[in-house]
């Protein structure tokens, strides 16, 4: 699931890993510049709010990877963050800086529906063992395949 802020070029992404559909990770995706390498991971903190609801306290966690800088983002109550986001608009960001803070927000809307999606495309990925049964030339009359489109 993306969300972009175009007007400084950020993208809001949920992404899910197999073994793990419950939690989506949170993360804002920016352009690098070429100055920037792998490197090491640098610890932030700030917070975030949902529409007006509740702020939350957040653990930035950025590192860069291929030009981009990648920054995770965690909360204490994961669970409230999503209640609150599926039911918002907007999320908002603040990361605390050493000369100043960073704000950021996104759209919410499509949210809810795209974390699903999502979600159940992590899902029927768990259902195989390994990208090689999807090879196999027998199947069980008890397996259904579904394609990914259909989660698009």
């Amino acid at each position: 699931m993306f969300s972009t802020n175009y007007e400084h070029g950020d993208s809001l992404s949920i992404d899910f890993l197999p073994g793990y559909c419950n939690n989506g990770i949170l993360q804002i995706i920016s352009m690098g510049s070429e100055k920037y390498t792998n490197g090491e991971e640098v610890t932030l903190y700030g917070s975030l709010r949902v529409d007006k609801k509740a702020i939350q306290d957040v653990k930035y966690t950025m590192y860069t990877e291929d030009g981009f800088i990648c920054t995770k983002i965690e909360t204490i109550n994961g669970n409230k963050l999503l209640k609150d986001a599926i039911a918002g608009q907007t999320i908002r960001f603040k990361i605390k800086g050493q000369h100043s803070n960073i704000y950021r927000k996104f759209s919410l809307i499509g949210f809810s529906s795209a974390y699903q999606r999502a979600q159940n495309l992590c899902l029927s990925m768990e259902k195989h063992d390994s990208d090689a049964d999807f090879f196999r030339e027998k199947t069980t009359n008890n397996e259904e395949y579904i394609p990914d489109a259909t989660y698009f």
